[in-house]
C-alpha cells in the first residue's frame, strides 16, 4: 500500500475518491443533498433538451459563422504598442534590424533582442570582430564596403583619454543600443 501512496497518479485518484467520499456523506447529512441533485438534474436537462433547427439554417450558417472569423479577428484592435513597429535603423554607417519580444510571465516588458548589424551595400551580415584588426567589416569578399567610422575607433582628446572611441564590439552594440533607446524615447523614430 506505500508503493501506492508514493506514485503520484494512484495517490491523487485515492485522495479524490476519498475527498468525494467525505463531501457526499457531509451534504446528506447537512441537508443540503437535495439541492445539489436538483442543480445537476437541472444542468442535465439544460444540455440535453432536443432543439428543431432547420437544415437550411445550419448548411448556410455554419459556413457563414467560418468565414467571419477572419473578419472579426481584423476588427479587434492591434494590443501591440506602435513601437514594435520599428525594428530597423541606419546608426554608425551600419543598417541595424532587431526584434521586439512581448512581456510573458517573468518579464512586465517588451524585450529588444537580436540586433544584427547588415551592411548598407550587398545587405550581408557584418562581422563585428574585436582580434583581427577590423573592428567591423562586411563578410561579402565581393563588396567594397568600409566602414566609414573605422578611423575614428581611437580617438584621443587630451593627455591619454578618449572620447567615446569605439574600440571594441561591446561599444558598438553599447552606442546603437543607447542611440535606437533615445529615438524611442524622442519619438524620433516615428518621422524616419
Amino acid at each position: 500500500m506505500r508503493k501506492v501512496w508514493k506514485d503520484p497518479v494512484w495517490s491523487s485518484v485515492i485522495a479524490g475518491i476519498i475527498l468525494a467520499a467525505i463531501l457526499a456523506v457531509g451534504q446528506h447529512f447537512f441537508g443540503l443533498w437535495k439541492y445539489v441533485s436538483l442543480g445537476a438534474e437541472w444542468l442535465w436537462s439544460t444540455i440535453t433538451v432536443n432543439v428543431p433547427i432547420p437544415l437550411w439554417l445550419l448548411i448556410i450558417g455554419i459556413p457563414i459563422l467560418v468565414l467571419l472569423i477572419p473578419v472579426i479577428t481584423k476588427l479587434i484592435p492591434n494590443k501591440e504598442p506602435s513601437f514594435t513597429k520599428y525594428t530597423g535603423d541606419h546608426i554608425l554607417g551600419i543598417d541595424w534590424s532587431w526584434k521586439w519580444i512581448p512581456p510573458n510571465k517573468f518579464r512586465a516588458e517588451y524585450k529588444f533582442d537580436e540586433l544584427t548589424p547588415r551592411c548598407p551595400t550587398c545587405k550581408s551580415v557584418l562581422n563585428v570582430n574585436d582580434y583581427d584588426g577590423r573592428l567591423v567589416y562586411c563578410i561579402n569578399d565581393s563588396c567594397k564596403w568600409q566602414w566609414p567610422l573605422a578611423s575614428q575607433r581611437y580617438v584621443y582628446h587630451y593627455a591619454g583619454h578618449r572620447s567615446d572611441a569605439i574600440d571594441h564590439s561591446s561599444k558598438v552594440n553599447e552606442r546603437v543600443m543607447k542611440e535606437i533607446d533615445r529615438k524611442l524615447h524622442t519619438g524620433e523614430w516615428e518621422n524616419g
